[in-house]
């Protein structure tokens, strides 16, 4: 179980940084890519903590992700739900 455990914190490591530097960029698309880019790795880092029985890893990245959603909707253009 340890090499599906590498694979998700690469995956949650790789979207971090890729999705901080979407994030950063000045037009709302990018950004928007970015917010779904931290939402996978959101996911991913939540599924390690829910295979490890982490409540604080849980939390932290149930909160991250929240904000990564609201993130998102706020840059996606007029007439998305």
């Amino acid at each position: 179980m340890i090499n599906a455990f590498i694979f998700l914190e690469a995956i949650g490591l790789a979207c971090g940084v890729v999705g901080a530097v979407f994030v950063s960029c000045p037009y709302d698309r990018q950004r928007a890519i970015g917010f779904g880019i931290w939402i996978i790795g959101d996911l991913a880092w939540l599924s390690v903590g829910v295979e490890l029985a982490d409540v604080f890893i849980c939390l932290q990245f149930a909160f991250y992700l929240l904000t990564a959603l609201f993130g998102l909707r706020s840059n996606l253009p007029d007439g998305f739900p």
